[in-house]
């Protein structure tokens, strides 16, 4: 399933589902005053395309998790949390202040590999999905 996952995040960057005009963009970020340092506006608005990539592969992620683990008490903590665990702290923030939240960071590598005519690295990506998955089994487990 992680490969799978790979290759829905490769997929959707690669069709770029959502189209808009850079210069309007840019334009609104002027504007606006938008800080070059607000990744969190970045994130959420200028690489939109790349977010949805990868939140379609983490839900991908969380359905084959449904799937996968047929332990009772595995099954009803995911369908109550009703998403996976993003390596944030119980109040949604990120473990560290110091750095960027987990999805901000992939994010933007998906961008920035995307703009630099970087390939794609799908076993690297299944990884690193296999790892949220392992890190979100033991997380299910250690809650009472």
């Amino acid at each position: 399933m992680h490969k799978y996952c790979a290759i829905i995040c490769r997929t959707l960057i690669h069709e770029k589902t959502i189209k808009y005009d850079m210069i309007s963009c840019e334009k609104y970020i002027k504007d606006n005053n938008i800080s070059p340092d607000d990744t969190n506006w970045l994130v959420k608005n200028a690489l939109v395309n790349y977010r949805i990539a990868f939140y379609a592969s983490v839900v991908f992620l969380y359905q084959s998790m449904l799937a996968k683990y047929t332990d009772p008490i595995i099954q009803a903590k995911l369908r109550k949390n009703k998403q996976l665990n993003l390596y944030t702290k119980k109040d949604g923030t990120p473990k560290s202040i110091n750095h960027e939240s987990f999805e901000n960071y992939i994010i933007v590598d998906l961008a920035k590999r995307d703009v630099h005519n970087k390939s794609f690295e799908l076993f690297m990506y299944a990884a690193l999905m296999y790892q949220l998955e392992e890190y979100n089994r033991i997380i299910l487990k250690e809650i009472i």
